[in-house]
């Protein structure tokens, strides 16, 4: 036994040691590897599971990658000239629901922040080493339509995060969620209780999501409202606030502010409250995304509940049964979203 240890500390251990330790057959370990338990009796998963933990066996992934023709391992793209694009709330929890979702099944997910297309372009000229994309965009149209085209050319299964993807990509899937139905409660909801002159603010950021989150309040405005644009600097709170601040000096007082994101309607109260506005009672303010900061907001802050997270749990179950499969069951992938009133609006 001692010579045996001596000679594993050499070299990595391997699942034939494994076997040997367990006094079993390689392909039981195999299966108790990969999580096939059900091919094993309990006393000896048990028995490999323990020669597994004395060894600190590794699977390593390279022999079953050449058999299968796998990687194990997806690449999620993030499109986003913000240097700080990972404390974006809604990148951060699709990102942990699509990490979340590849464990069981033994994948990796490299996350890969490029600014331009040009560093797109560069990703794309480097070793694969990926089985699929996923990727989530910023900017004009036509430059979010090239990305998924540069991605597109590696020849790989493609889920793109909330927007359709171009219809000549045919190996492409898109996970969504019905942004424009959100927006349109919302409206609707600040309308009901009286709102006719509205304020929407969007970041200066081009977002699918939040272009779907315009037109659906636009959708949703009666012909006698009134509806003020204001753009601001989301990812520096001193700008919003100032650019919010500013909307409200030059112009009569709306009843309604939509923000595109909570963290903008948050910053709207701030300045509502300096300003010594009355929410709901003189301004009614609305969010979207109901993430975990939205609950120290004061006022509680109505929002519509997001399903970033779960964005990207979908990404990830469709990119292991197009795996499987061979190819995607479904085009699109919509998932519902739900109003969520707070303190900040008329009951």
């Amino acid at each position: 036994m001692n010579s045996h240890r001596t000679k594993l500390q050499s070299r990595r251990p391997s699942l034939q040691d494994v076997a040997n330790m367990a006094g079993v057959s390689a392909a039981a370990v195999s299966y108790v590897v990969n999580g096939r338990m059900s091919e094993v009796s309990a006393e000896t998963g048990e028995r490999i599971k323990t020669a597994i933990a004395a060894l600190n066996y590794q699977p390593q992934r390279r022999g079953l990658s050449l058999r299968l023709s796998r990687e194990f391992a997806v690449g999620f793209v993030i499109l986003d000239a913000t240097p700080s694009f990972l404390a974006d709330p809604f990148t951060t929890n699709t990102a942990t629901g699509l990490c979340n979702a590849f464990v069981e099944p033994g994948y990796g997910v490299t996350l890969t922040g490029c600014r331009t297309l040009d560093d797109l372009r560069a990703l794309r000229n480097r070793p694969v080493g990926v089985d699929a994309y996923v990727v989530m965009t910023s900017g004009p149209p036509q430059m979010r339509a090239e990305a998924y085209r540069l991605l597109a050319g590696a020849q790989l299964p493609l889920v793109v995060i909330q927007e359709p993807a171009p219809s000549d990509i045919d190996d492409a899937c898109a996970v969504m969620q019905d942004d424009f139905g959100g927006a349109q409660m919302l409206t609707k909801h600040v309308v009901d209780r009286g709102a006719k002159r509205l304020m929407w603010i969007g970041p200066t950021r081009d977002w699918p999501a939040v272009e779907r989150r315009e037109a659906g309040l636009r959708s949703a405005l009666p012909l006698d409202a009134q509806l003020q644009h204001v753009a601001c600097n989301e990812e520096d709170f001193v700008a919003t606030t100032d650019a919010i601040a500013a909307a409200l000096d030059t112009n009569p007082l709306p009843q309604a502010i939509l923000g595109a994101n909570d963290q903008i309607a948050i910053a709207a109260l701030k300045v509502l409250a300096r300003n010594n506005v009355s929410v709901p009672d003189q301004i009614q303010v609305t969010g979207y995304n109901d993430f975990a900061f939205r609950n120290y907001s004061t006022p509680l802050l109505t929002t519509v509940t997001s399903s970033a997270y779960q964005l990207g749990q979908r990404a990830a179950q469709m990119i292991l049964s197009r795996l499987e499969e061979g190819q995607f069951q479904e085009r699109k992938v919509e998932l519902s979203v739900k109003l969520n009133v707070g303190d900040t609006t008329l009951t």
